[in-house]
């Protein structure tokens, strides 16, 4: 491995470089400068938008529900769940519908559920609220990341 590297130094640092040498060069930085930029563009693409709200149309115009509401609406079916507790909520959009996010902490005590079943649980009340309240259909999944296992004070 020492030999190889000592031998492409010598190939480069010569003093008579040649033309072939410096397009070798700038063709492998220019190879390398488009791979990252695609790279940076394949995630940039591929990555969620946080989104502000959902907008509803209606016959007599259209109805705008913030992020901030439909957080404050997830806030409450909390008091369903006494076992988890509901830290963050994020609203994000896809390509065809939006998708919430949130972040929670399930303590393990006795006598409680076990976590898919709460957490089941809590998607359809949140659908449920989110339909009865607000109308939203738009909503199609809701990720539960579970923080930490004790609650937080």
């Amino acid at each position: 491995m020492k030999g190889l590297l000592k031998s492409f130094l010598h190939f480069f640092s010569g003093a008579e470089g040649t033309a072939f040498q410096y397009g070798y060069l700038t063709g492998a930085a220019v190879s390398i400068l488009v791979l990252i930029l695609l790279f940076l563009l394949f995630f940039l693409l591929r990555s969620q938008s946080k989104c502000k709200g959902v907008l509803l149309s209606s016959a007599g115009g259209s109805l705008y529900i913030s992020a901030s509401a439909i957080a404050d609406l997830v806030k409450s079916a909390e008091r369903d769940f006494p076992e988890l507790q509901i830290l963050k909520t994020v609203l994000t959009e896809k390509k065809d519908f939006h998708t919430l996010e949130l972040r929670v902490n399930f303590p393990p005590e006795e006598g409680t559920n076990p976590l898919p079943a709460v957490a089941d649980a809590l998607r359809e009340k949140i659908f449920a609220k989110l339909k009865d309240t607000f109308g939203i259909e738009s909503i199609k999944e809701i990720n539960i990341d579970v923080h930490r296992g004790k609650r937080a004070t």
